[in-house]
């Protein structure tokens, strides 16, 4: 063991003076992740925090539905004439108008409508659109599914599954999903930094002349990786936190489970890099491959666009990244599925280390 802290905290010391290469791995990320975070904030911030709703229905789902927008917007409710004399005094720049067959129309398992009548000079940045959007087409399927199970459900309890209309998922905003899927992204391209690492190593000589000294070739190549573990996951801890506590609180509740995951990641980061570097000879390749993996990973498995806005058949493939089964965690609030995660990191670990000799050569 204290031959194994000694190379760990001699690694850490040497790629933590690695300035340029400490730049190029976080830099990037603080500026996307703070850039976004910032940029979507002042744009709420700017715009009307006040929807005015014309409910026509007033029906029991119409009311559920204002009453699921009022928790996290403020609403206020005119009748349609009032909307439509502010509307042309402009007093107000937009209202939407939930029609009165909004309860018939789920009740008979339709999307209903809802128009928006907007001044031409108005625009709606936020993310009100979407929830109301995707809050309609929830309580569609909550009515197909209580009347499948003969039981009541809550909204609350709803998500959308593809494959059995299941339910159980959390709801955040458009803000926090983006930033989380542009972390995870990164934490999955830092693995580009741990190919240049051990081609550093393999350049020196490091771990050939390492391993002629009395220390275990399991001490030296774990003391190696773990240090670049730790200065991975913490920097991205660190990343993740600052930002949640400045500027995306909705993400508080959720902390310690996206911590879990973006460790999880890290291993599989770290695991690709090993393999990638065992398989490609060529420096100059290695941001090349790496780029193009984890690029098209990060698009199929959702950390770039929601999986949702994906084909049915990139959908399918998706559950054949580690992304996917990271932000299921996350979404769902279940780590078991870090357990997934964990086995495309053992996979790629395992062939990119077949022996501690062919690591040690790479």
């Amino acid at each position: 063991m204290g031959s194994f802290m000694n190379i760990l905290f001699s690694n850490l010391k040497r790629m933590l003076k690695n300035k340029g290469s400490l730049a190029a791995t976080f830099i990037a990320p603080v500026v996307v992740i703070f850039g976004l975070s910032v940029f979507f904030n002042s744009i709420s911030a700017s715009s009307s925090k006040t929807y005015n709703i014309v409910n026509l229905d007033n029906k029991s789902y119409s009311e559920e539905l204002v009453e699921s927008l009022i928790e996290k917007y403020t609403i206020k409710i005119y009748s349609k004439e009032e909307a439509i004399e502010k509307l042309k005094a402009k007093k107000i720049s937009e209202f939407y108008e939930i029609q009165s067959n909004f309860t018939d129309e789920i009740k008979s398992l339709n999307k209903p409508e809802i128009i928006v009548n907007r001044r031409e000079s108005s625009a709606d940045f936020s993310d009100f659109n979407m929830v109301l959007n995707d809050t309609t087409n929830n309580m569609v399927i909550r009515e197909e599914l209580q009347i499948k199970l003969d039981k009541t459900i809550e909204l609350k309890e709803l998500v959308n599954d593809k494959d059995n209309l299941t339910i159980v998922a959390k709801d955040n905003n458009f803000v926090s999903k983006l930033i989380l899927g542009m972390l995870l992204s990164f934490v999955m391209f830092a693995s580009i930094g741990m190919c240049y690492e051990l081609f550093y190593l393999k350049k020196l000589g490091t771990l050939r002349r390492s391993l002629t000294t009395g220390n275990s070739s399991f001490v030296i190549i774990g003391a190696v990786l773990m240090a670049q573990f730790i200065i991975i996951a913490v920097g991205y801890y660190i990343i993740f936190i600052v930002n949640v506590v400045i500027n995306v609180p909705d993400l508080k509740a959720d902390i310690p489970i996206i911590l879990l995951n973006i460790s999880t990641l890290t291993l599989v980061a770290l695991s690709f890099a090993v393999f990638v570097t065992r398989i490609v000879k060529n420096e100059a390749l290695i941001a090349v491959v790496t780029q193009g993996v984890i690029g098209l990973t990060c698009f199929i498995g959702g950390t770039f666009i929601p999986i949702e806005m994906l084909p049915e058949k990139l959908a399918t493939i998706s559950k054949f990244t580690p992304q996917y089964w990271a932000l299921e965690s996350i979404n769902t609030g279940k780590w078991e599925y870090t357990l997934i995660v964990l086995l495309f990191a053992l996979v790629l670990f395992t062939a990119g280390t077949v022996s501690s000799k062919s690591f040690s050569e790479i």
